[in-house]
């Protein structure tokens, strides 16, 4: 989710932006196609722009478990995801 526009300023300032998922495929680029990108919401709530723990720990924690399950031939992070959002 974009950051608060008060939020970009302070951000500017310091020479930093926020990073857009327009920039997917540049990042898919720059790290090769073997490479799966992840986007998530992971800003945490409040006036600095911070990531929030347990949401990265969310994605961490998917983010192994669909290794494991690809490894038993059980599908992709995004079937894996989906699957969970169902539940």
């Amino acid at each position: 989710r974009p950051i608060s526009a008060e939020q970009a300023e302070r951000y500017a300032a310091e020479g930093a932006r926020q990073i857009g998922l327009d920039e997917e495929q540049d990042l898919k680029g720059a790290l090769g196609e073997a490479t799966e990108v992840i986007a998530a919401d992971l800003l945490d709530e409040g006036e600095k722009v911070r990531h929030s723990p347990e949401k990265l720990a969310r994605v961490i924690i998917a983010c192994y478990e669909q290794t494991s399950a690809h490894r038993n031939g059980l599908g992709t992070y995004g079937e894996h995801v989906a699957k969970n959002e169902r539940a």
